[in-house]
């Protein structure tokens, strides 16, 4: 398949059934943001890279270190192409999408910015930090 037309197709998959994902990407977004803004604020932070699919989403204004912004390209790369629909629960999917050095950040993560988020009124987050 040319390159052109799976970039094409991968473009409709997240438009059309991109209300999830667009949901997700906001979420996991919001969580590094708020992890970065309490344990990197001496490092020099900048927007984040979007090319290419990460045009497309509408993510508000994020600013992260170098590190955290890696961690989100890489986080929302895997999550736009995530072979499973619907998409099950990150702790009981099959095929993780963070290994290596992104699995125990990524931990840490969403470890502190769920329950500073649960902390501040979100009450909706506690059914998926529990489960």
């Amino acid at each position: 398949m040319p390159r052109a037309a799976s970039k094409l197709i991968l473009f409709t998959m997240i438009t059309t059934a991109g209300t999830s994902i667009k949901k997700d990407a906001a979420m996991l977004s919001r969580m590094v943001q708020i992890y970065c803004d309490d344990h990197h604020r001496a490092q020099d932070k900048g927007d984040i890279r979007r090319r290419g699919i990460l045009q497309t989403l509408d993510l508000h204004e994020t600013c992260l270190c170098p590190q955290c912004a890696e961690l989100l390209t890489h986080g929302l790369v895997k999550r736009i192409n995530c072979p499973f629909d619907p998409k099950p629960r990150c702790k009981h999917c099959i095929e993780p999408c963070y290994s290596g050095k992104y699995r125990d950040f990524v931990k840490a993560v969403m470890r502190y910015s769920g329950l500073k988020l649960i902390k501040s009124g979100r009450l909706d987050l506690i059914w998926k930090y529990i489960f």
